[in-house]
């Protein structure tokens, strides 16, 4: 058999062995390239941003971070509802829109029957699941 076709050599000891798993076989530098990513340097800078933050919430307060004061007690938090939470909650009611309007749909059926008045006196036929 050709020394082409043989294995590679082991290492020596298990630190050059542990090197080479967590490097995938790479060098450092070449490692390292393989990591600057559009995705990963994106999360870089949340990171960079986010993890100061936490930090100082959790060691000066989460008035620090809010802009909390006594004057204005809400601080970041009343933007943050308004601009991001309404409109998520509004989406939630858009989507489920159609859903409840659906003739078609047995869930919606069976809400008709179990919340109209005097549902419980008579049991609707046409129910099915």
């Amino acid at each position: 058999m050709s020394d082409e076709y043989t294995a590679t050599a082991k290492p020596d000891n298990f630190q050059s062995w542990f090197m080479d798993k967590l490097l995938i076989g790479m060098t450092w530098p070449e490692y390292l390239r393989s990591l600057m990513t559009p995705f990963n340097m994106i999360a870089a800078a949340i990171l960079s941003i986010g993890l100061p933050l936490i930090a100082i919430r959790f060691t000066q307060g989460l008035a620090s971070v809010t802009d909390a004061s006594n004057d204005y007690p809400w601080g970041i938090l009343l933007g943050w509802g308004l601009f991001s939470g309404v409109p998520l909650s509004a989406t939630g009611f858009v989507m489920a829109t159609p859903i409840t309007f659906s003739a078609s749909s047995a869930i919606t059926r069976w809400c008709g029957w179990a919340f109209s008045p005097g549902s419980w006196d008579t049991f609707s036929p046409s129910f099915t699941c």
